[in-house]
């Protein structure tokens, strides 16, 4: 490392309390928080511990992870206690759910277990973790078409006004076990149901409310003190933007430097 980036690396170090990656942890170093908030809600937090700590990150505690689908247990914790969420993020929900009433749940039993485990939520619906209980060669033929599809059944849920659409996540893909496979994301299923239901969903993780929230309240974070890094401009750079964190993009990802014009308005990005 030359002068000049280790000048720059100080520089930056100094500017920030706080740190929040796209990756799978938290840790403390040297006094800073680093967040690393995931969208990814098939793994639950004792998951991401030990894939990280198999990585080297064995400061990793697993009180201080972030995923999309811990904040969604949070918040739905809040709504069955009568609370609300954000009126302005989406539609927002103005109503809170009946506290002995289980949560129809379109997802992986990874999803099931964090809401189970964080926040004492029951749920039905999910079928195994596509991830790890098919083959190549079995995974096609094993597609439920039936009437009884998640899909199709949470559509017909959602045609009531009283029944809450929640999203963990719009990403529409994520990397899969297997270097260079893609696994379909929350995305691809929430876009289904939004067009054919005619509605929004509240959306739990980056770019949105629900997640800046979270973290805000559980780490005490200052906004003029914190950095948010990732790779998506959809993402991770809108979650800061909007947020009012300073951003910065790294290029061995999803997008690249020339993708930041696409972002709805002007970030203090990196």
């Amino acid at each position: 490392m030359s002068t000049v980036q280790k000048a720059l690396v100080t520089q930056i170090w100094d500017s920030y309390d706080t740190f929040i990656f796209d990756a799978d942890g938290v840790l403390w170093i040297a006094g800073k928080l680093v967040l690393i908030m995931t969208n990814n809600s098939t793994k639950t937090p004792k998951d991401y511990v030990e894939k990280c700590q198999k990585l080297g990150f064995t400061s990793l505690k697993e009180e201080n992870l972030v995923s999309a689908g811990l904040v969604a247990a949070h918040e739905l914790k809040k709504l069955q206690q009568g609370e609300t969420l954000d009126p302005n993020e989406r539609s927002g929900i103005s109503s809170s759910i009946e506290k002995n009433l289980p949560i129809y749940l379109v997802g992986t039993t990874g999803l099931q277990k964090i809401l189970k485990d964080y926040a004492g939520i029951e749920s039905f619906g999910p079928g195994p973790d596509h991830l790890s209980d098919h083959t190549d060669e079995t995974f096609m033929m094993d597609i439920d078409m039936s009437k009884k599809a998640s899909a199709v059944v949470c559509i017909n849920y959602l045609k009531d006004p009283k029944v809450h659409f929640i999203a963990t996540n719009e990403d529409l893909s994520f990397p899969g076990n297997v270097p260079g496979i893609v696994v379909p994301g929350a995305g691809c299923v929430s876009s289904v149901l939004r067009a054919v239901s005619g509605r929004e969903p509240i959306v739990m993780g980056k770019p949105h409310t629900a997640a800046f929230n979270y973290i805000r309240e559980r780490f005490h974070i200052d906004e003029k003190r914190t950095l948010m890094v990732g790779d998506r401009c959809d993402t991770d750079i809108w979650f800061g933007t909007r947020h009012g964190l300073d951003t910065m993009i790294v290029l061995t990802g999803i997008h690249q430097l020339k993708d930041l014009k696409y972002l709805k308005q002007p970030a203090s990005t990196s």
